[in-house]
């Protein structure tokens, strides 16, 4: 009876609370639904970035490697690229392409080029190792094959 009477005198409190409860789940779901949203985009974007930052290689590694693009590891010439045998610290055996100047590709094209061979992988083609861009040189480091080129077996 109690309760009852509570209703008679107060009638706006009952619905300006239903109102508040409302608002607030509602807002508090599309809260959550907006952070979960921005997490997924952050998530994919930081990977896209990890993926290209975690196969940089300095560019003392790669004169190491090809004895400071010695010429006698010069494997040919590609386009307005060298490529050179190398083999990195780790004793794994590559393949370093490296633009030559005046090549006239920009490093917003390279960096391009790079997140697109670190996206392929098929086991016919040879694996993008990393590459590097310090002092403005654009170089790319591809595991080697043995067994020449392509043009070698056709």
């Amino acid at each position: 009876m109690a309760l009852l009477n509570y209703h008679k005198y107060f009638p706006l409190v009952h619905k300006k609370n239903v109102g508040l409860v409302v608002g607030s789940v509602v807002g508090s779901l599309s809260f959550i639904c907006i952070l979960a949203f921005g997490i997924l985009f952050g998530l994919k974007h930081i990977r896209r970035l990890t993926v290209i930052r975690g196969v940089n290689i300095s560019f003392a590694e790669v004169q190491l490697a090809t004895n400071n693009f010695d010429n006698e590891k010069l494997l040919g010439e590609v386009g307005f690229e060298n490529v050179y045998r190398g083999t990195l610290l780790d004793g794994r055996k590559v393949a370093v392409k490296r633009a030559k100047k005046g090549s006239g590709q920009d490093l917003r094209e390279f960096h391009t080029e790079i997140k697109v061979l670190s996206k392929i992988h098929h086991r016919h083609l040879v694996s993008l190792i990393g590459y590097c861009d310090e002092k403005s040189k654009m170089i790319i480091v591809y595991e080697f094959m043995e067994n020449g080129t392509l043009s070698d077996h056709s």
